[in-house]
């Protein structure tokens, strides 16, 4: 089928056409259309793909099915993937039916239709993902940049104190020279950082 007959009236005069060639109803994609999906689970949509069909609804040995090319064979090959005894079809576009197939395929258990993901969704998730990843690199290296602070700051009051003990002695400078050298003695060897 040519790209320009898949929009607007074009479109909807090529499904009518369809379905009267298909001697079947026709359809086109909507995000309300789904399909059983405890069935949906154990069934490769890649394979549906390919072979053109999705079950729209199967209930007491009959299923209804979207085609894009509906016939005995595929009504065949429906009956033994479905376990099931009549097939009744719904044509659709090709376009189409990749639509509802991998919109189908986004659909989380105990959601609405409406609330499956689009590719667009998909890239944003993945974005988000590496952006977790790198924000907690940047907080790895924040934090142990805060440690070398504080192996520097400590450093620097040993060596405070220590000058202070070799200047003046350990008189009355001891005050200060005691809370300095232990302050940094915790500082240097604190390892949260």
């Amino acid at each position: 089928m040519k790209k320009e007959m898949t929009t607007g009236l074009e479109k909807w005069q090529t499904l009518r056409a369809l379905s009267e060639q298909y001697g079947c109803p026709c359809v086109e994609y909507q995000e309300s259309l789904t399909g059983p999906q405890l069935l949906l689970w154990k069934l490769d949509m890649t394979k549906l793909r390919e072979e053109g069909w999705f079950p729209r609804e199967v209930r007491d040995g009959r299923a209804t099915v979207i085609a894009t090319d509906p016939g005995p064979a595929l009504a065949e090959m429906v009956r033994k993937t479905l376990g099931v005894a009549e097939v009744e079809f719904q044509v659709t576009l090709p376009e189409d039916l990749i639509r509802i197939i991998e919109h189908n395929q986004d659909l989380n258990p105990g959601f609405p239709a409406t609330a499956s993901r689009t590719p667009l969704a998909k890239v944003r998730t993945y974005l988000a993902g590496r952006r977790s990843l790198f924000a907690h690199y940047r907080t790895l290296l924040a934090k142990s940049r805060t440690g070398l602070a504080f192996i520097r700051t400590g450093l620097a009051f040993i060596t405070i104190a220590l000058l202070f003990l070799r200047l003046v002695g350990a008189r009355y400078y001891l005050l200060l020279e005691a809370p300095l050298l232990l302050s940094g003695i915790i500082m240097v060897y604190d390892e949260d950082y």
